[in-house]
């Protein structure tokens, strides 16, 4: 694999999906760890929750972490919107092979509200999704 995208939000199945990529990295790959910040609209555009990004470059610090102690550097590009979109986006520009992301085990009402960031990432994606539950 040469360029693996991996769907990052801090949660037990995120962390079950990072554990997985070292398994997956080829010599000369490029990881890259991306989850999105909801947008604010506000009068002077768009922004986010200060409390939502810092707990967003707590988890992203994490995840370099966990990759790091594997040898992995990771790419950390920042994502703002739909996480699905924000996900097959990067995958897209990156021309990535892979994306790596965890399964939430929604009910029913949940995924009805909240819609499913790994559907939406399976619909869109250019390339192979890997889902680790």
């Amino acid at each position: 694999m040469r360029n693996i995208v991996i769907g990052y939000d801090g949660s037990e199945s995120a962390d079950r999906a990072l554990a997985r990529v070292p398994d997956l990295v080829d010599d000369g790959a490029e990881v890259f760890v991306v989850a999105a910040i909801h947008p604010l609209a506000g009068k002077g555009g768009m922004s986010f929750d200060p409390i939502e990004k810092e707990q967003h470059d707590v988890d992203f610090e994490h995840a370099k972490t966990r990759l790091a102690d594997s040898g992995i550097q990771a790419h950390v590009p920042e994502g703002m919107g739909d996480p699905a979109t924000v996900i097959t986006t990067l995958a897209n520009e990156v021309e990535a092979d892979l994306i790596v992301i965890g399964n939430e085990h929604k009910n029913l009402i949940e995924r009805l509200l909240l819609g499913s960031v790994g559907s939406g990432v399976a619909h869109r994606a250019d390339c192979d999704v890997l889902v680790v539950r």
